[in-house]
C-alpha cells in the first residue's frame, strides 16, 4: 500500500510539475485608440549586460523638459507640448508621427516595445547589442 501511495505521490508530482512548466506566451496586441493621450515621461531607467541598472532621466532630459507633455493624436501625429517650467527654444515645435503595430510603438518611424500599458501608465522600451553588451532603455510615461 505505501509502495502504490508513493508511486502515485511520484506521479502526480511529475504531471504537476510538468503541466505548471508549460507557460503559453502571447503578445499583447494594442491599438491606436489604446495609446491616444497625453503622456509625461516620468522615469528613464538603463541597464546594460553586467552593469547595475541606472535613473538616465537626467542624461536624457534637461531640467525643464521634465514636465513636458507628449499628446499621441488620433490622427498619428504625436506633439511634444512646453508645460511648466519653459525651455529655451521651447519643446513646441517638436512634433513627428507615432503608430503601433502589435507591441511595437514606432515613434517617428523608431521602434519601441510595449513592455506595459494600462489606464496610468505606459512603459516602453528599446533593446540593442552591440560587441556582445546588451543595452536596454525603458522609459516610462504616466498618463494625464
Amino acid at each position: 500500500m505505501t509502495r502504490t501511495f508513493t508511486k502515485l505521490l511520484a506521479l502526480a508530482l511529475v504531471a504537476i510539475s510538468s503541466f505548471s512548466a508549460c507557460t503559453k506566451t502571447t503578445t499583447q496586441n494594442y491599438t491606436t485608440d489604446q495609446l491616444i493621450g497625453t503622456y509625461t515621461i516620468i522615469s528613464i531607467r538603463g541597464v546594460a549586460t553586467g552593469a547595475p541598472e541606472q535613473d538616465l532621466m537626467s542624461v536624457f532630459l534637461d531640467d525643464c523638459q521634465r514636465d513636458d507633455l507628449m499628446v499621441l493624436k488620433s490622427d498619428l501625429t504625436l506633439q511634444m507640448v512646453d508645460a511648466g517650467t519653459t525651455c529655451v527654444p521651447s519643446s513646441n515645435d517638436n512634433s513627428g508621427d507615432w503608430n503601433v503595430n502589435g507591441n511595437t510603438f514606432y515613434w517617428d518611424g523608431e521602434p519601441y516595445r510595449i513592455k506595459s500599458l494600462t489606464n496610468t501608465n505606459l512603459v516602453i522600451e528599446e533593446s540593442e547589442t552591440n560587441n556582445g553588451v546588451t543595452q536596454t532603455i525603458t522609459v516610462t510615461f504616466t498618463r494625464r
